[in-house]
């Protein structure tokens, strides 16, 4: 493997020999094993945007010139530290993506043991921390594009723009294209960051909420636990547990009595008679009020009634002009409907539409069955336009010609 160069160097000590490998070697065992792979860091992160400074400042100074070999060195530094860069952060995802997976084992495994709950959940809420400080927060800071460096450096983003407008100015168009894309991929991996870094951050504020109320009230036991103890001895003086201590360390134990607390109503009226008459007085006095409150008949119809029937009327007319109009198969029946009754019917309306439609949909002694489709469609009436689904006619054969 030495001298094929898989293997960069051998170290001898005194245990044994151990393997250098080499780092593309190392790259692709980290890509088939998961538990190989190597979190970024705030470091690397930061040796990575310092080495995109140098470059950039050195390309201001560069001829730009196709023959000249600075030049071309130059160029394919800077794709290869974008594409490593890329794969570097995209490998990170991936590894940051299988965190919910995790934080749900960790949970699970502590459920099991409730004994060791306390100690275990202190130690998975510490390498939750580790992981969202070292790894997370490092990572969603370097690739946000309003992130403004203390020092006066440029960021990630700025840096590739200012990187992409020297090819551009200088007539490299096809270079600056392939710089842009390299900024469109980084931007698309800010958002997935995003979103587990707000699942790690819910997790780490819900365990933490949960261990400060599991150690107050652990905290509070121990307490009253001691103060039960010391009624358990031979002295009478002792009988009741003395609680003046445990009230005055406790803020919420004074003026605990005059907070509010819900009145339960069946302990107080289940089987008081007043009570339920007093409830059929109420019911009998609102339906006497709603019979005052209607509008007395006077002599012939009433306006309302005259709709009503009028409507009636219209419905029933709308019925028999249904009954013998023929009909074919159609993409849109409301539309074909809507034309029939527009060039018939005198006082044509949205409503009459609506009845027609109705009656088609409950009619079964016919040979077409209605299928409403998912697009939509208009129909102007009156210079005001309704959307509506459409509906076909599909052509049924008869039982007795099946």
């Amino acid at each position: 493997m030495f001298n094929a160069n898989i293997v960069s160097d051998i170290d001898k000590r005194e245990n044994g020999r151990y393997l250098l490998f080499q780092d593309a070697i190392l790259t692709l065992f980290r890509l088939c094993e998961a538990s190989l792979y190597r979190e970024v860091t705030d470091a690397k992160l930061r040796s990575r945007i310092v080495s995109l400074w140098d470059a950039r400042d050195r390309l201001m100074g560069t001829s730009f010139v196709e023959n000249d070999p600075d030049y071309i060195e130059l160029t394919e530094e800077i794709m290869e530290q974008l594409g490593s860069l890329l794969a570097m952060l995209r490998n990170n995802i991936l590894a940051m993506q299988r965190i919910g997976e995790k934080l749900e084992n960790l949970t699970a495994d502590a459920s099991k043991s409730p004994e060791d709950f306390p100690q275990y959940r202190q130690a998975m809420f510490e390498k939750t921390i580790h992981l969202f400080d070292r790894h997370i927060k490092p990572t969603l800071t370097f690739l946000n594009p309003s992130i403004r460096f203390t020092d006066g450096g440029s960021n990630l983003f700025d840096t590739i723009n200012q990187i992409r407008d020297e090819y551009t100015t200088n007539y490299k168009h096809i270079i600056a294209d392939h710089i842009l894309r390299y900024s469109m991929s980084f931007a698309n991996i800010f958002q997935p960051i995003q979103k587990v870094e707000r699942q790690v951050d819910h997790f780490l504020r819900k365990t933490r909420v949960g261990m400060l109320q599991s150690n107050a009230m652990e905290f509070s036991f121990q307490k009253l636990k001691k103060l039960h103890k010391d009624t358990q001895t031979s002295s009478l003086k002792h009988l009741f547990m003395d609680s003046r201590n445990f009230s005055q360390y406790s803020s919420f134990v004074p003026g605990l009595k005059q907070h509010t607390r819900p009145q339960v109503y069946q302990f107080d009226f289940g089987d008081s008679i007043s009570y339920y008459e007093n409830i059929f007085s109420e019911i009998q006095l609102r339906l006497s009020q709603l019979e005052v409150a209607q509008p007395t008949t006077v002599q012939g119809n009433s306006h309302k009634d005259d709709l009503a029937g009028k409507r009636l009327e219209r419905s029933e007319f709308l019925y028999k002009w249904l009954e013998v109009q023929p009909f074919r198969t159609t993409n849109d029946l409301i539309a074909t409907l809507h034309y029939r009754l527009y060039d018939w019917l005198d006082g044509y309306c949205f409503t009459d539409l609506l009845t027609t439609v109705v009656r088609l949909n409950h009619k079964t002694d016919w040979d077409y069955q209605l299928a409403t489709t998912n697009r939509f469609s208009y129909i102007v009436i009156d210079d005001n336009a309704f959307v509506y689904r459409r509906r076909r006619l599909i052509k049924m054969e008869k039982r007795n010609e099946q």
